[in-house]
């Protein structure tokens, strides 16, 4: 095989290619291994001096890291608002509630409160964001069944709709994490 290989957008002439795609995105193991690696990345296997693309960064996550805040302050400014609502109308939110036929709708009521201010807070700074967001996840999908099930009302539907897809918001956010600017992040960063 030719050691002369070839991508769209460099050439180099060396028999390693090296990509870095780290699991945690955390900055202090990735800049620990860059200085450790440097003079690797440097220069190829022939002593030459290696190209200056080598695919070893972060990709643009330290462009978008205040994406994944921004995203996290939305979603749960919908759950505080909510919860804060709740608290203003004790009366007619537990009248909705033993409307559609759930029992003991205090219960529910005060659930709900805990649920959407309790952890809107708690997703606001990403504290235990994967935990918290699928509990999120669960109440909303939980709330879009019983409380958005008329589908014959185009209102309805939207808010069944909308419930749903705050559900794919939130399940992004346990899959991936509450992102660098966080109290997570912070918490991993000092563990």
């Amino acid at each position: 095989m030719d050691r002369s290989e070839s991508l769209r957008h460099t050439k180099w002439d060396s028999k390693y290619h090296l990509v870095f795609i780290p699991k945690f995105r955390r900055k202090t193991p990735y800049r620990q291994l860059t200085a450790h690696l440097g003079d690797v990345l440097r220069t190829n296997d022939n002593g030459r001096a290696a190209p200056a693309h080598s695919h070893f960064k972060e990709s643009n996550m330290s462009q978008n890291k205040h994406f994944a805040a921004i995203g996290r302050l939305l979603l749960a400014s919908l759950f505080i608002l909510s919860g804060f609502s709740k608290i203003g109308a004790p009366e007619a939110k537990q009248g909705y509630i033993a409307s559609v036929g759930l029992p003991v709708p205090m219960l529910a009521y005060l659930a709900a409160i805990v649920a959407e201010l309790g952890d809107g807070i708690l997703l606001m700074v990403g504290y235990r964001a994967r935990v918290v967001s699928l509990i999120l996840a669960a109440f909303t999908v939980v709330t879009a069944l019983f409380f958005h099930r008329s589908f014959g009302d185009q209102n309805q539907m939207i808010h069944f709709l909308k419930n749903i897809a705050i559900a794919g918001g939130l399940l992004q956010i346990a899959a991936f994490g509450a992102g660098s600017v966080s109290l997570d992040a912070r918490r991993l960063a000092t563990a």
